[in-house]
């Protein structure tokens, strides 16, 4: 057998199992979407046993629950910026750090 004989036989091979690799891929994922299939399938069965639920009627705030409402916010409001500034503050100091002489002797 010469040199190209060979050669075809170690194409073949190669190809059957790069062939090989891409069935078992598509096993793999075949089993991926069957689970998802069940999965899903239990999920609209569950969907679908489910009763209306129960409309609750709106009910009047009073004046005192809004002022407590816009406290509540006005704190929360503080307490975020309070944080951006905290974390600016301290991107600030490590870049302050930050050895820019690379020539050290």
């Amino acid at each position: 057998m010469g040199w190209t004989s060979w050669l075809v036989v170690a194409v073949s091979l190669l190809s059957l199992y790069a062939l090989g690799l891409v069935v078992y891929r598509l096993y793999l994922n075949g089993i991926a979407l069957k689970r998802e299939i069940e999965q899903a399938k239990s999920h609209v069965a569950a969907a679908k046993s489910y009763d209306e639920l129960a409309i609750e009627p709106a009910s009047p705030s009073s004046i005192d629950d809004l002022q407590k409402l816009l406290a509540n916010r006005r704190a929360f409001v503080r307490q975020r910026e309070k944080k951006a500034e905290e974390r600016q503050h301290r991107l600030v100091e490590r870049i302050r750090d930050i050895d820019t002489d690379k020539r050290k002797a």
